[in-house]
């Protein structure tokens, strides 16, 4: 898929909907942020799942972005990103822990 408007980021994401090799590598939230939101200039929504890729949503369509080394997320991991995103936002880290999924 070619990507209009793909800033430099140090990582560039490969946007795609077909499932991707994995890897081994444990990659910083900030780094994926910044990878993710550097990828397109229509890049609206990021959303991280358990036993997926991180996704995007890029000009009205959900696509995964593969980051080099980066594996599907265990449980774990997308447990530590939303942690390190809540903060100390109680009313987001609420609704996570009793319906399992926030927006931040």
């Amino acid at each position: 898929m070619e990507m209009e408007g793909l800033a430099g980021p140090a990582m560039q994401p490969v946007l795609e909907s077909e499932p991707a090799p994995s890897g081994n590598r444990v990659i910083p939230t900030a780094e994926i942020l910044r990878a993710l939101v550097g990828a397109s200039k229509k890049v609206s929504d990021i959303i991280f799942s358990p036993a997926r890729y991180p996704q995007v949503e890029l000009a009205g369509q959900l696509m995964q972005a593969r980051l080099p080394g980066l594996n599907p997320f265990k449980p774990e991991d997308t447990e530590r990103i939303a942690l390190e995103l809540i903060g100390r936002h109680t009313h987001a880290n609420r609704i996570l822990q009793t319906e399992g999924a926030c927006d931040l």
